[in-house]
């Protein structure tokens, strides 16, 4: 969708805004009965690393609240040739971070990190049994949302196209330390892009824009969003942010801010997040330069 006047949409669902589209900004206000929501620093533990390569590295966090998150960042030109397993294709919605470790590490798996990563996933289930009951939002409601600002086509993902191949067969290889952009065959890209990291399940999967947003959507337990940026020359912003709301007797809601740095050309960013709390999220990914060439993916 490349008329950035096209892709705006909003909608009001339980009190919070769901967006996705290229010319909305999140709501600094949004839900606040002071009329703005505190930014709060986190505290979080790194439990484990894998660095699968110079590009490809994947971090298992611990937060002080209990909720746990996952982060991803590969070059898709040098880190998916093999058909390694990522996280960013992975199918993560209800699994739990031993899960996680266990698909990702292969040969590096190691018992004692998946006992560090399962002491995590017990205490964030332990504070699920402690917590108050919570109403969550109407699934229909953001699948509709969805439907209205063009997610994923109806296309079958078996049909789509697959990623760019050179005349010789050979996959393309980025030219960025030549700052211009090569021959390459976009449509084939985007399709690739939507086939390996949106899926019939995405929430949402929007491509070929300057930028694209989603947020913020109140009530998931497991919250996934890739961003990508296309362009083999030029790099993209990555902003993510969560909403902690703390219920009674506070109601407070204190916002933090998840990312905020850029990506390197053809570099894939996912975070997948597990929370027993009263969460929303928001991200955004954005061209530095204004060209149509970024890519979302969110699966919840």
């Amino acid at each position: 969708m490349k008329n950035v006047e096209r892709m705006v949409a909003a909608v009001l669902l339980s009190a919070t805004a769901l967006v996705i589209g290229c010319g909305t900004e999140p709501d600094a206000n949004d839900e606040s009965p002071q009329g703005e929501v505190p930014q709060v620093s986190e505290e979080r533990q790194l439990l484990t690393t894998l660095s699968v390569s110079d590009t490809h590295r994947i971090e298992f966090w611990e937060y002080a609240d209990g909720d746990v998150m996952v982060h991803e960042s590969l070059n898709v030109d040098r880190d998916l040739a093999d058909g390694r397993p990522t996280l960013a294709k992975m199918d993560s919605r209800g699994a739990s971070m031993v899960d996680i470790y266990r698909n990702l590490a292969g040969a590096r798996f190691e018992n004692a990190v998946a006992s560090t990563l399962g002491g995590a996933d017990q205490r964030n289930l332990e504070r699920a049994r402690l917590a108050p009951p919570q109403a969550e939002p109407p699934v229909e409601e953001g699948d509709w949302v969805r439907d209205q600002v063009g997610g994923l086509s109806a296309t079958s993902p078996s049909t789509m196209p697959t990623r760019p191949e050179s005349p010789d067969g050979t996959a393309q290889v980025s030219s960025a330390l030549a700052c211009a952009e090569p021959a390459w065959d976009w449509v084939a890209d985007v399709g690739w892009f939507k086939n390996n990291f949106c899926g019939n399940t995405s929430r949402a999967c929007a491509t070929e824009g300057p930028w694209w947003s989603y947020g913020w959507y109140r009530g998931p337990k497991n919250f996934k969003a890739t961003g990508f940026a296309q362009s083999h020359c030029t790099t993209a912003h990555w902003l993510f942010q969560r909403k902690a709301y703390a219920g009674f007797p506070t109601y407070g809601i204190s916002q933090s801010t998840l990312a905020d740095f850029d990506l390197a050309p053809r570099t894939l960013d996912t975070q997948h997040w597990g929370t027993n709390g009263d969460r929303s999220w928001y991200c955004k990914v954005s061209s530095n330069t204004g060209e149509n060439r970024t890519g979302l993916a969110v699966i919840w």
